[in-house]
């Protein structure tokens, strides 16, 4: 099944909240270590350009697409309750809101890298970005099995 289909304008839609959660949930994260305390072993440090080095270990990342999570995008349960390893766009009443291969969700979140590169000050093209996405997410719990 193709990536997008007949649901393709709600999906697009759908691609721009992700984005602007994406942004913001770094831009959030960002802030949320940087006030924590600067500089110390369990916290990030600041770059002479003004970014923050995190501990990505302390980060949650959904563990389908690698959005980083916050509160207000985790995906939801079957009973209703909060999902704390997926996030809405991937995850709704226990069950995967689109079924994909890696590869394709590598591609889809591919397009997102102008917004990776802001927040990291990395300038990858979207083919490198979508061949560090499929390096990174094999770790994911969603892709362990393939």
């Amino acid at each position: 099944m193709p990536y997008f289909s007949e649901k393709t304008p709600r999906i697009l839609k759908r691609m721009r909240t992700f984005v602007d959660d994406f942004t913001n949930n770094l831009f959030e994260i960002k802030m949320e270590q940087t006030i924590k305390g600067q500089g110390s072993e369990s916290h990030p440090s600041s770059l002479e350009d003004g970014r923050v080095v995190t501990d990505f270990d302390k980060v949650r990342f959904c563990q389908s697409c690698g959005m980083p999570l916050t509160e207000n995008v985790l995906g939801t349960n079957a009973d209703g309750s909060k999902s704390e390893e997926y996030c809405i766009y991937c995850y709704q009443d226990s069950k995967f809101t689109t079924e994909c291969t890696m590869e394709e969700m590598a591609g889809f979140c591919s397009q997102f890298v102008d917004e990776y590169n802001k927040h990291t000050g990395q300038n990858l093209s979207r083919e490198e970005y979508k061949q560090m996405l499929l390096q990174f997410y094999p770790n994911l719990k969603r892709w362990k099995k393939q």
